[in-house]
């Protein structure tokens, strides 16, 4: 499942500004790629490539000891750093960055690099507990995370599994603790894949 974080950007400038300030920057070891999105005359599509070590790259898809054998191999095989993209939107109509990457330094790097090209302030968008509810009910084809905030002291409590939106147990948890819940959105495949990108079907219960 792809994961989405997305943000809300103010004193957007216009399509063709916001590729030209983008397109070809460097920032934080990697560049970005700007173009106007062929799927809407209100958006860019922007592209950020980097170089990743192998180790770190190999680590999010395998244990500890299968990382360290793979990465040993691809070393001895001269393959040190391997090349990464991070899809990102800007959308004129909803003035939302989306950033196609979970939430971690890397983002943060990312959007500080966007305010500072762009000019603009860029926040996190705030979303009540019952409309992310509605989002993801509404939206995602498979939740497999569900995320509260302090409950039983706990910074935050996660529960993980597969299509938990048909979890009995996930649901009541849900119901009991809605105003803690929180969330990395799951992007609906069918909605956000690059081959089939609607940009104003993504999120009609926020905006």
């Amino acid at each position: 499942m792809s994961l989405v974080s997305i943000f809300k950007i103010d004193n957007v400038d216009s399509l063709e500004e916001i590729v030209n300030k983008i397109d070809k920057k460097k920032a934080s070891g990697g560049t970005f790629y700007a173009q106007k999105s062929k799927y809407s005359d209100a958006e860019a599509f922007i592209q950020y490539w980097y170089m990743e070590d192998v180790e770190n790259c190999v680590k999010r898809g395998f244990t500890e000891n299968e990382a360290d054998e793979i990465s040993i191999l691809l070393r001895q095989n001269g393959k040190e750093k391997v090349s990464r993209k991070i899809y990102c939107f800007i959308n004129l109509i909803t003035g939302t960055l989306e950033i196609y990457r979970w939430k971690d330094n890397r983002t943060d790097e990312l959007i500080s690099a966007f305010e500072v090209l762009l000019g603009s302030k860029i926040s996190p968008i705030s979303i009540k507990p019952e409309a992310l509810k509605k989002l993801y009910s509404n939206n995602a084809v498979e939740l497999s995370q569900l995320m509260f905030k302090n409950i039983d002291g706990l910074t935050y409590d996660i529960l993980r599994g597969k299509y938990l939106e048909n979890n009995q147990k996930a649901m009541d948890y849900v119901q009991r603790f809605l105003e803690s819940l929180r969330a990395s959105v799951p992007a609906d495949i069918h909605l956000l894949s690059l081959n089939a990108h609607f940009p104003y079907k993504r999120w009609p219960d926020i905006f």
